[in-house]
């Protein structure tokens, strides 16, 4: 089956599923992943805010949206649900959201999740929204984190990277979680490699998306992770290293990058001798 249509039927099922009268239907959207998204909504006459406010709540420019789903006229998401599904199947921007808060207290409650320090104390963004962020985020969590995290919601579940609906077990208690949330050096290290792994791949899939169009969407993440970590391990901190350095690992050319001649040229590169793409082309030139 489709992926899109696939998508379409498990969030029209998860939507028709017996809740109790109290509890609320919502999406949360991340809006920078799915540009036609504002038309779509306002085709729908769906309310929606963006998470913060802004100068003209008109112009969301592109901030994650809060949906509401009104149960009692659910005809009139039948046709949005079709359009977010076949537009954003594989953007890793749909979380579906059961809760018993209302709508401006969730939009509160959600905000509030978004803000996190960093070990040396300067802000930083929870990006969970971005579906590809949560399941990375939950897993460094503790459990008790987690249940906190989620607590805003009686029922909860994400568009994976394949596109797929997955169910996360959540405990409805919105209190439990306190912000900013203090990320610890590993936390802080595993979102960061996370999030640049998945920036990765969206310049990858927009400038080159013929190099990785042969593997899945876990195996990108992946490979994009590994060669995030290694470039790091030589002092490299820019896109363009770690997108070459993911292009290498896919595709190490005629000799494999455990080989001495990579190694004795990642030293060089650490050791700030030499660029990374000098490295490449040198040693592609090479073995021509």
């Amino acid at each position: 089956m489709e992926t899109a249509e696939q998508l379409r039927i498990q969030v029209t099922y998860w939507l028709s599923q017996p809740r109790p009268a109290n509890i609320y239907h919502y999406l949360l959207l991340d809006h920078a992943a799915i540009p036609a998204l504002i038309d779509w909504l306002n085709q729908a006459q769906l309310p929606y805010r963006p998470l913060w406010d802004t100068v003209n709540p008109r112009e969301p420019h592109a901030l994650p949206l809060l949906v509401v789903l009104p149960v009692a006229s659910m005809f009139k998401s039948i046709q949005f649900i079709r359009q977010l599904a076949q537009g954003a199947a594989m953007r890793n921007a749909i979380t579906c959201i059961a809760s018993p808060l209302d709508f401006p207290t969730l939009r509160r409650a959600l905000a509030k999740r978004t803000e996190a320090a960093q070990p040396n104390r300067r802000n930083a963004m929870l990006r969970y929204f971005d579906t590809r962020i949560l399941p990375e985020l939950l897993a460094l969590l503790t459990k008790t984190q987690a249940k906190a995290f989620l607590g805003f919601a009686s029922n909860l579940a994400y568009a994976n990277r394949y596109g797929v609906l997955c169910n996360v077990p959540v405990t409805f208690q919105p209190e439990a979680w306190q912000s900013p949330f203090p990320l610890d050096e590993v936390q802080h290290s595993q979102l960061d490699s996370a999030t640049m792994a998945n920036t990765v791949l969206d310049v990858m899939q927009r400038e080159m998306p013929s190099q990785i169009a042969s593997l899945n969407p876990g195996e990108r993440y992946t490979l994009a992770y590994a060669a995030v970590a290694q470039a790091r391990s030589l002092g490299l901190d820019t896109i363009s290293d770690f997108v070459l350095m993911t292009l290498l690992h896919q595709n190490p050319g005629p000799t494999q990058l455990d080989n001495p001649i990579w190694q004795a040229g990642f030293s060089q590169v650490k050791a700030g001798e030499i660029t990374l793409a000098n490295l490449v082309a040198s040693t592609v030139a090479t073995h021509a």
